[in-house]
């Protein structure tokens, strides 16, 4: 994609690359209770939600994404659910503080930057362990013609989305 062809920019501040690697399954050891199912015998709970659910749980026009399009998304991502079921942890990083879901360390909105009629998913992460003193990474999911979300990883800073009128871009 051209990304002088966007429609809305990103403007963007980076001090350093970012760090992300491709999801991966956790298994449940064989007899072992489900992360958020009840132990044998013990009373029935509510179950833990899923690590796709939290990322989104608080995304600006989330409902522009469908439950699927969301586990393509957190599937890119290195996550774990946190063992308090509220939070993310990175999987390749174990030492790093968790992301809180109610604590607005994990950032997600939907724009329409290219003008496309499909919305684009952008995660903001905050957490000085894995982007230094910046202390937030960036991530843009742009959906391609074959349905495929691609992951363009801005690197660590900030980001703003503008809308912008010069010549069309």
């Amino acid at each position: 994609m051209n990304k002088s062809a966007l429609h809305s920019t990103i403007a963007f501040v980076s001090t350093m690359a970012m760090h992300f690697v491709a999801g991966m399954a956790v298994a449940t050891p064989a007899g072992a209770a489900a992360p958020g199912a009840a132990a044998p015998g013990a009373a029935p709970s509510r179950a833990a939600p899923a690590g796709y659910q939290l990322l989104f749980m608080n995304a600006q026009n989330a409902d522009r994404i469908t439950a699927t399009d969301r586990q393509l998304i957190y599937a890119q991502f290195n996550f774990n659910v946190g063992a308090d079921n509220q939070s993310l942890v990175f999987s390749d990083a174990e030492q790093c503080p968790a992301l809180l879901v109610e604590g607005g360390d994990i950032q997600v909105t939907t724009a329409d930057l290219n003008a496309d009629q499909y919305p684009e998913v952008i995660v903001s992460l905050s957490s000085s362990c894995m982007y230094g003193a910046a202390g937030m990474g960036v991530s843009l999911f742009i959906k391609d013609k074959s349905g495929r979300w691609q992951p363009h990883n801005l690197g660590a800073g900030m980001y703003s989305v503008q809308e912008t009128a010069h010549l069309g871009f």
